[in-house]
């Protein structure tokens, strides 16, 4: 048994975010809701987008939507200008981004910074949880995280928020 319900019909509304265009998924009985990326809060009533059935629907539906935002996107005007050299990807790969750290294979303070550095340019605010997510990635380990993040909070790089959030004020 691998925990999920067997008959996930519950509706969900997937929705872009007005101010960055992040995809998300909300249910259509919900008051509001927070865009994880940019912070903004919608009406949940004054949204409109795709009504999908099920949890685990909607959520590949996100995922779908989202891989079709990042294609190469083509910059014409009207009139035939385009712009004359491609705009460089932005780093987005957290694993990349940890590859910088110092010659010393023991210290990951320089990787967590980069880590906090990329997750800051995505998101407004984020879970404690996606911090230990994206550090396991990069490889660090588990207990280094927490030192890590308490060494980040005493320094005032990581601000704590209500509910396991944290802002990351670098």
């Amino acid at each position: 048994m691998t925990g999920f319900p067997k008959k996930d019909q519950a509706p969900y509304l997937v929705f872009a975010c007005s101010k960055c265009g992040q995809y998300s998924f909300v249910k259509p009985t919900q008051k509001n809701k927070k865009c994880m990326r940019c912070g903004r809060t919608h009406n949940v009533s004054t949204l409109s987008g795709e009504i999908i059935k099920g949890v685990f629907a909607a959520r590949e539906a996100v995922v779908q939507k989202q891989h079709q935002l990042k294609g190469t996107p083509q910059f014409i005007s009207n009139n035939g200008f385009e712009l004359a050299a491609p705009i460089p990807p932005k780093e987005s790969n957290v694993r990349e981004a940890s590859l910088k750290k110092s010659q010393d294979p023991d210290d990951y303070s320089l990787a967590f910074r980069n880590i906090l550095g990329v997750i800051r340019k995505e998101f407004a605010r984020c879970p404690g949880y996606f911090i230990l997510y994206w550090a396991e990635e990069a490889r660090i380990p588990a207990k280094e995280v927490q030192f890590l993040m308490r060494n980040a909070v005493r320094q005032k790089i990581l601000q704590p928020q209500k509910e396991g959030y944290f802002k990351i004020l670098i």
